[in-house]
């Protein structure tokens, strides 16, 4: 797509000159689909520009090439955008014609630089954000240090990043000794969005604070971080901060990270409220996640047309089907609704489509939920699509993939109290029982650890990570040590049915018998019976209270209600004892498909 007074002539100039700076000299295949996709637009056959097409042309696929099944052409679309990103901000920033694509199109669009709203950059660079350098709070070389690497990297982070436009650091510090607040600063700097934060250590912890407030000095979001201060690895913990941070508040909209600036006015009122129950759903604990829907119920009616809000509370349902929500039939089909709407309302969005493959999972319709995972990853391997299809990996027992992913995830938002809840699964489902303790315990102490490379604590753990430890210790016959965590969560979690559910199971399984018939008495006889809890979790404490009868007929009433987290029964080691039986398998084969 062209303006129309752009002689052609000009944007072939200006291809050559992309094509001789430094970032496309050794990117051949690059080269070739820029160069590929501009010729067929200034010859009036743009609308051949498909991925089948230029998978076949330029990256020399046979005819037959599926691109459902090979997403090199939208991998590599990717790349470009970045690269012509890196361009323009760089190399190419005082050009006279400017060269991109938009997300999710194979179509070039040239514009000249002087018609795009007399501004001497492209609308289309995104929204301006500075970074302020972040404070060090103690005057210990640690902290000095690692305020610096982390605004740093802030900023390289950024500048890669769709959608963002970094304003040139090199005058900040001066501005902003001579800026009396931050509307002043923002309107010298030209930002929107100005992310600032300190650095402080206390003992053997660093605690890292980051802010993000927007021109007129309201804050949008904040976040605190808490790593090792033994860690020797500076590098280590300024990248996986500043990844938590791009996570979470990173461009994920297509019109956002397409550079068309920030989201309208209208949304933008609810953003500070979004994030804020995006916070909840991330770090929040058990009794967070029913705050967490109603924000997201309360956003979705007085923002209707906010694609982000959707996913949220697509995101929302699914995590609490999962925690054992009763009336999951429901729930599931709530989110596929909300994450269907997302779609509607941003089909680039990639944790819309993650959403929807977590729905059509819970309702065991599993080549749908793969489709809608493998769009959502070719849209972008964000931390909620990879983890969310670690997580279908392990549910369909491919362990080794699922564990790659987790890898990933581990890098992209290591503090994530998901992530770490996700994983303990993972551990437990895999029957790796060794591997997730000294996982944990690694995390705990800051001892090192083969493979995921993790000699730092970061953040807290959720009690789930805790459970899953018991459990395992119990798999492993270290009954005593399961018995103590067990105790444990039993006094923090005094009033929350589900985890007093757990932990009567541990006793069980450890055991203490008695002591667990007492606890499931006790939470039968508690205010809110019927209990709040799923037939399969019910199953699974009737089985180790060694009731296979019992436990049996609580998951063929789960089968018959489609709760959603049946499906588990076919990796839980809990429920080895019963894959003898006839009905058992009868179950395992249904949920199958």
């Amino acid at each position: 797509m062209t303006d129309n007074a752009i002689p052609q002539a000009e944007i072939r100039s200006e291809l050559e000159r992309i094509l001789a700076s430094p970032l496309f000299l050794q990117s051949e295949r690059l080269a070739r689909f820029l160069r590929f996709t501009i010729e067929q637009t200034l010859q009036g056959e743009h609308a051949s520009l498909k991925e089948a097409v230029i998978g076949t042309q330029v990256y020399d696929r046979r005819p037959t090439y599926n691109p459902s099944q090979d997403s090199i052409v939208r991998t590599e679309a990717r790349r470009l955008r970045t690269k012509l990103k890196e361009y323009y901000e760089g190399e190419g920033r005082d050009n006279p014609v400017y060269i991109y694509f938009r997300p999710g199109s194979y179509v070039p669009v040239f514009r000249m630089r002087h018609s795009l709203e007399g501004n001497s950059t492209p609308r289309h660079e995104g929204i301006s954000i500075a970074v302020i350098p972040f404070e060090p709070l103690s005057a210990s070389s640690l902290a000095s240090a690692l305020a610096l690497g982390i605004s740093d990297e802030l900023v390289h982070a950024l500048m890669r990043t769709e959608g963002c436009r970094v304003v040139a650091a090199s005058s900040i510090g001066q501005l902003v000794a001579q800026a009396a607040d931050i509307p002043t600063l923002a309107q010298r700097l030209g930002a929107q969005v100005i992310f600032d934060g300190t650095v402080q250590q206390v003992d053997s912890r660093i605690r890292i604070h980051a802010r993000l407030v927007d021109a007129e000095g309201a804050r949008l979001w904040s976040q605190r971080f808490e790593v090792s201060a033994e860690s020797p690895d500076l590098f280590e913990i300024q990248e996986r901060v500043v990844s938590a941070l791009m996570t979470r508040t990173g461009p994920r909209l297509s019109a956002v990270r397409a550079g068309a600036g920030l989201p309208p006015p209208e949304q933008m009122r609810f953003y500070p409220d979004l994030l804020a129950a995006e916070e909840l759903l991330e770090e929040g604990t058990l009794t967070d996640l029913p705050r967490a829907l109603q924000a997201f119920r309360r956003l979705a009616v007085l923002t209707p047309d906010y694609p982000r809000v959707h996913a949220g509370l697509a995101q929302n349902l699914v995590w609490l089907v999962q925690r054992g929500a009763v009336d999951s039939p429901q729930l599931v089909q709530e989110a596929q609704q909300a994450a269907e709407q997302a779609i509607r309302l941003d089909q680039d969005f990639a944790d819309a489509h993650s959403a929807l493959g977590c729905a059509l999972t819970l309702q065991w319709r599993w080549n749908e939920a793969e489709t809608a995972f493998r769009a959502a990853l070719d849209l972008g391997r964000t931390h909620v699509v990879v983890r969310q299809y670690a997580a279908f990996l392990t549910l369909r027992g491919r362990f080794d993939e699922a564990w790659d992913c987790y890898l990933d995830c581990e890098k992209l938002d290591s503090f994530s109290h998901r992530f770490k809840a996700s994983i303990a699964h993972f551990f437990f489902l895999s029957r790796r029982y060794q591997e997730g303790l000294d996982y944990f315990a690694s995390v705990d102490r800051g001892g090192s650890l083969h493979r995921l490379h993790d000699a730092l604590r970061y953040g807290t753990l959720p009690a789930e990570t805790y459970a899953c430890q018991a459990l395992s210790l119990v798999q492993l016959g270290h009954r005593e040590e399961a018995l103590a965590m067990a105790r444990a969560l039993q006094q923090r979690f005094a009033y929350h049915a589900l985890m007093q559910t757990v932990v009567a199971e541990i006793f069980a399984l450890a055991g203490e018998s008695a002591a667990a018939h007492t606890l499931r008495a006790r939470i039968i006889a508690s205010p809110g019976h019927p209990l709040p809890i799923s037939g399969f979790r019910l199953a699974s404490l009737a089985l180790a209270l060694g009731d296979q009868d019992e436990a049996l007929n609580l998951l063929e009433t789960a089968a018959k209600n489609r709760e959603a987290e049946l499906p588990l029964i076919g990796i839980d080691p809990r429920f080895d004892s019963l894959r003898p039986h006839e009905r058992f398998r009868t179950l395992v084969t249904d949920i199958d498909g």
